[in-house]
């Protein structure tokens, strides 16, 4: 029995240097080509935040970079800590710019489930087979009530309205969400 203990931590500690030495021998080959595990490991962080079913608070991405970094430059030259601080750094930083670009996005409208008025400045004209698609900014509803967005509107090929860049355009239009995405 005595002979069965003693063997265990041995085991154990072979195991730990192979697993050493497999992390090393990883190391050596991709020396050189870390940078390029960044934008990988920032990819983990943003598909990690838009997996979360609630808003986590707003100084949380900035914490845990700052603490992996600190983390990080603490760990000296160990190579088995420093590492991981680093990727979790990054993972850190791809979270961080995900919740800054949902915040700095545009408040969702409540659109009209029927249709409304919108008077805009056309901004740009297309021809589509079908007709023309009018893209107007500084859209604003009938009771008066701005949009924070743009607005593509579709004109039909029947409709015989001549509009240009510049105009101002006063159309009746059935307003819907942008789709959710994919």
């Amino acid at each position: 029995m005595q002979q069965q203990i003693a063997t265990a931590p041995a085991a154990w500690q072979l195991r730990a240097q192979a697993a050493t030495a497999r992390v090393a021998a990883w190391a050596a080959a991709e020396r050189g080509r870390f940078a390029l595990w960044l934008p990988v490991l920032m990819a983990a962080g943003v598909a990690g935040y838009f997996t979360l079913t609630v808003e986590p608070p707003a100084w949380a991405s900035a914490v845990a970079l700052v603490l992996c970094l600190g983390l990080g430059g603490l760990a000296g030259y160990r190579p088995w800590l420093r590492a991981p601080c680093w990727a979790a750094a990054a993972v850190a930083l791809g979270f961080g710019s995900a919740q800054l670009a949902t915040a700095r996005a545009p408040p969702l409208v409540e659109v009209p489930s029927r249709a409304a008025i919108v008077t805009g400045t056309v901004r740009m004209v297309e021809q589509l087979p079908q007709g023309r698609r009018v893209l107007l900014e500084q859209p604003s509803l009938d009771g008066g009530a701005a949009l924070p967005r743009a607005v593509r509107v579709r004109l039909r090929a029947g409709d015989e309205v001549a509009v240009a860049t510049g105009d101002t355009l006063r159309v009746r239009a059935l307003l819907m969400r942008p789709a959710p995405p994919a």
